[in-house]
This record gives structure tokens, C-alpha cells and sequence, in this order.
């Protein structure tokens, strides 16, 4: 998590000078703060780097919702800014408040509009990948209506956004689900290699043991990229014996055939972990 929370920290360079408000009835003056954004000083924007990181962003993650939720509409009206770098701190901002809570979904229930139409639309590509980042992040689950926008995107030609995008399809698989058929078509077809990737590391972290796709990963072994046959091995590692077992034939050829030293290693392990268990 702290991975992708440092992903927007950098994308955004700074989020700046005043700190979230202690109470309800108040809402944080976004337009100063993304007026200051644009400022040239480089003593300002370290110095409020640092409060961002030792106490603005601990605040987003940790605030009551009802303070965040007042507060969500003034930041939004900042997306009304003409400069991209004004825009991008919204989206930065929205994107961490996305990953790092288990309600976000409820939290930036009212951003959700705007941000499926950054996602799609924005100009700037860096905030289009934000808003689909944040989307696709959305927690406890991803809401009905942003599942038909990430197939969208999934589908499209820019292959970070459908990476992204496919990350979250595949946190939503469920037996029988479009969701298990969409990441099924990733795993198995020419798909690129950083979408299959995206797809694994969902699986991987949600714990996706769907047995459909880990068949699917099989297919992912018999890619001619290197890099995406070791995201496979490794997937099929952390899921263990319902990823294990189905795949021996294909496990057993990279042991045999594979010249990469490393991918001949793993399988090999692979194979005697899955002896080991019957």
C-alpha cells in the first residue's frame, strides 16, 4: 500500500501548506492551498512536503469519515483550475484518500462522478491515470457504477491506464462473473505484458483462487516475455496449491526447457512444493 500512496506523493511533487480542519462544521481551504501549489519557492514546497507527509496525508488516512466527507466538495471545485499542476494535486490528493482507506468508496462517494470523467477525459494524462488509479481502488468494493467505466478503460489503447483499470476488474472476480471472464481474456490472449502483470497482482493480493483463472495463469507461463512468466511464477507461489497443481504440465516444460536459470529454479520448487502436498 505504502508503494502506491509514494506513487501519488511523487506525482503530485508537493500537497501544501494548511492541514486538514478539527471540526465538522468547517472544510480545508483547498483554493489556498492550490494557490500555493503554484508557487516557485523551493523552501516552501520542502517544508510543506514535510507536513504532508508527517501530518496531512497520516490525517487523510486516519480521519473520521464525516470530517473528510465535508470537506470532499472544496476539493473538487479545485478541479475547476486551468493549470495542470493545480489539477494533479486533486487527483493525487483523492488517490491516497482512495488507497489507504478501507471506506473510501463511501467517503468519496460525491467525487465519484468527477472522477470517472478525469478518468476518461482529462486532458493531462498523469491525472487521467490518478482517477483511474483511485477508482480502482475504491474499498470495500468497487461501486456499480465505476465497474462499466474500468471495463472502458481496460479496453482502451493507453496500456498504464488499462493496467490499472484491470487491477481493479480483478479485485471484483467472482465465480461466474464478468469480472472473471474480462481478467480470463487478459491472462490468455496477447494482451501486454504490464495489464497481465496488473491482473496477477490483484489476484495476488486479494487471494483470488478462482479456479478458472488459475488455469489461466498457466497460459501466462508459456509467454515469450521473460519478466511476465517470472510475475507468473511468483503469482502462482503466493496463491499456492490451487494455482500449483492445475499448471504442472507447464511448470514442468519451463523446468525442463526454460534457459533462464532463475525461471528453471522456481518451477522446479513449484513442482516439488506441489509433490510435497499430496
Amino acid at each position: 500500500m505504502m508503494r502506491t500512496i509514494k506513487v501519488f506523493i511523487l506525482a503530485s511533487l508537493t500537497l501544501l501548506s494548511a492541514g486538514l480542519t478539527a471540526t465538522a462544521q468547517q472544510t480545508t481551504d483547498w483554493a489556498s492551498l492550490v494557490k500555493n501549489l503554484s508557487g516557485k519557492d523551493a523552501a516552501v514546497r520542502e517544508a510543506t512536503f514535510k507536513q504532508w507527509i508527517d501530518q496531512i496525508m497520516p490525517k487523510l488516512c486516519s480521519e473520521k469519515d464525516t470530517l473528510l466527507i465535508a470537506d470532499i466538495p472544496g476539493l473538487l471545485a479545485q478541479f475547476a483550475q486551468k493549470e495542470d499542476i493545480a489539477r494533479l494535486q486533486v487527483s493525487a490528493l483523492l488517490g491516497v484518500i482512495g488507497n489507504c482507506r478501507s471506506d473510501s468508496a463511501a467517503v468519496l462517494a460525491e467525487a465519484i462522478p468527477t472522477l470517472i470523467d478525469r478518468a476518461e477525459n482529462d486532458s493531462f494524462a498523469r491525472i487521467r491515470l490518478n482517477s483511474v488509479r483511485t477508482l480502482a481502488d475504491l474499498k470495500p468494493e468497487i461501486p456499480a457504477t465505476v465497474v462499466p467505466v474500468l471495463v472502458r478503460v481496460m479496453h482502451g489503447h493507453e496500456a498504464i491506464l488499462a493496467a490499472v483499470a484491470t487491477y481493479g476488474i480483478a479485485r471484483e472476480v467472482k465465480p461466474g462473473s464478468q469480472a472473471e471472464d474480462l481478467v480470463g481474456e487478459v491472462l490468455s490472449q496477447k494482451n501486454p505484458g504490464i495489464q497481465k502483470k496488473a491482473a496477477m497482482n490483484a489476484l495476488v493480493s486479494q487471494r483470488v483462487t478462482d479456479p478458472v483463472l488459475m488455469k489461466r495463469l498457466g497460459d501466462v507461463l508459456m509467454d515469450p516475455d521473460v519478466t511476465v512468466v517470472k510475475a507468473a511464477l511468483n503469482a502462482i507461489s503466493h496463491l499456492g496449491d490451487a494455482a500449483i497443481t492445475p499448471n504442472r504440465a507447464q511448470l514442468a516444460s519451463l523446468a525442463q526447457n526454460s534457459t533462464d536459470s532463475d525461471i528453471v529454479r522456481t518451477a522446479k520448487q513449484l513442482l516439488e512444493r506441489d509433490a510435497n502436498s499430496h
